[in-house]
């Protein structure tokens, strides 16, 4: 984090936290939600307004961090601002280098430097476990991947036997995508759903072939809505 930042921790330690007015959307944007607003609905203006000033952006990047139960928020100064997440607290472009090896970005500029694991989830989501934590891959960039999927009929999309079951569906379209999938409110019904073990499959990273296990462990520390957990749990 940035000095001035720890500086301002230390010289005011009690400050609240603020919960439900940042978001994390499945593109890499952060968006500000502006509940003090007059006449806000949730229904209307829950999806929050982009935070487009590039000082800001990079500021949060700098200063975006988890708590040990798996609440990620940003750093600002002495207070934490929770983070409302789309799918992930990580979203990442796929990058090529000039002998075509590919890799990992995430939206604050970090390179992936160690991928442990490939997943995905009951829409097609794909996700990669790195040392940054669970990331899901920017769906426009799922075109420039070797993936295949499988549809698993009811049978557990974790297997790692090679069967055969289910209709392949080589590489993931971009176009299949729910177009709203991600712009409702955080944790509405279709992300709620999202890791029910529909699908299963492979894709080959660099080289390697990888099998693709259900995104539902990988997330499973992950509070994907500090605001919902704050309701459900007023002690936090």
């Amino acid at each position: 984090m940035d000095q001035q930042v720890l500086d301002a921790m230390k010289r005011w330690p009690n400050v609240p936290d603020v919960i439900g007015w940042l978001r994390l959307d499945r593109r890499g944007h952060w968006l500000l939600i502006d509940r003090n607003a007059p006449g806000f609905d949730e229904a209307v203006d829950g999806r929050g307004s982009p935070i487009t000033n590039e000082q800001i952006v990079a500021f949060i990047g700098r200063n975006y961090a988890s708590t040990d139960d798996g609440r990620w928020y940003w750093q600002n100064g002495p207070q934490r601002a929770f983070a409302e997440l789309d799918l992930a607290p990580w979203i990442v472009r796929v990058t090529e280098d000039g002998d075509g090896r590919q890799g990992l970005v995430t939206q604050t500029g970090l390179a992936c430097e160690d991928v442990r694991s490939w997943h995905v989830d009951a829409q097609g989501v794909l996700y990669a476990a790195t040392e940054h934590g669970p990331c899901a891959v920017h769906d426009l960039d799922l075109g420039s991947l070797d993936v295949e999927l499988e549809e698993e009929d009811g049978v557990d999309g974790g297997r790692d036997d090679g069967g055969s079951e289910g209709a392949q569906r080589p590489g993931i379209d971009p176009e299949s995508w729910d177009a709203n999938r991600g712009d409702g409110n955080p944790g509405d019904a279709n992300r709620r759903d999202r890791n029910r073990g529909a699908l299963s499959g492979r894709i080959v990273w660099n080289g390697r072939p990888h099998r693709l296990a259900p995104a539902a462990p990988l997330l499973a520390h992950v509070v994907l809505s500090p605001l919902a957990a704050s309701r459900r749990h007023p002690q936090r």
